[in-house]
């Protein structure tokens, strides 16, 4: 199933189309001091495997060679800015 970022289904054409719009994808993103990525977007396809609730957000941690360091997901919008600050934190303690 697809999902807008409110929760509410999409066709896959609808989908498609927003996946393309980088600013409606993208919920956050910092550059750490030592070039270490925090990236918080939205999916649009549900990545739940069978819980209730569409997990449709996931904040990624990238070193700055490009490799994945984290990984969190979401089903709330308000839940991956909440968790895309906290990655944030977490990760400057971690890389100075």
């Amino acid at each position: 199933m697809y999902y807008d970022k409110q929760g509410n289904p999409l066709s896959s054409t609808e989908v498609n189309s927003l996946l393309e719009d980088r600013e409606y994808r993208t919920v956050g993103r910092d550059k750490l001091q030592d070039g270490t990525v925090v990236s918080t977007v939205w999916l649009g396809i549900d990545h739940s495997l069978g819980s209730k609730e569409p997990v449709i957000f996931e904040t990624m941690v990238f070193n700055p060679a490009g490799e994945s360091l984290d990984c969190r997901r979401y089903c709330t919008e308000a839940e991956a800015l909440e968790g895309h600050q906290q990655a944030v934190a977490a990760w400057k303690l971690i890389v100075g």
